[in-house]
């Protein structure tokens, strides 16, 4: 059985490989930009590009502002911009 971290760094793997995604089909960022251009990190701004996506119908920023949700604004800055420290924990 995998423990909740382990549950954990999954989580934020899928989310660096869907923010690579995300950006190949968006150029601009979409609806999380303002987390994934600015550097806004925290539950309010996930929460802000969570309602954003809906509204605007954006299935992959709507995904993607989810599991963002799950993480505190370290572990955001984290994924975002030192997305290498997640593939090599994962390996």
């Amino acid at each position: 059985m995998m423990s909740e971290n382990e549950i954990k760094l999954q989580k934020a793997y899928m989310l660096t490989v869907l923010i690579e995604k995300y950006y190949e089909t968006d150029g601009a960022g979409g609806c999380v930009h303002i987390i994934t251009d600015d550097g806004n990190y925290g539950k309010g701004y996930a929460q802000h590009c969570l309602d954003y996506a809906i509204e605007q119908k954006d299935y992959w920023g709507e995904h993607i502002a989810r599991l963002l949700l799950e993480f505190n604004e370290d572990e955001q800055e984290q994924i975002v911009e030192r997305s290498w420290e997640i593939y090599e924990q994962i390996r």
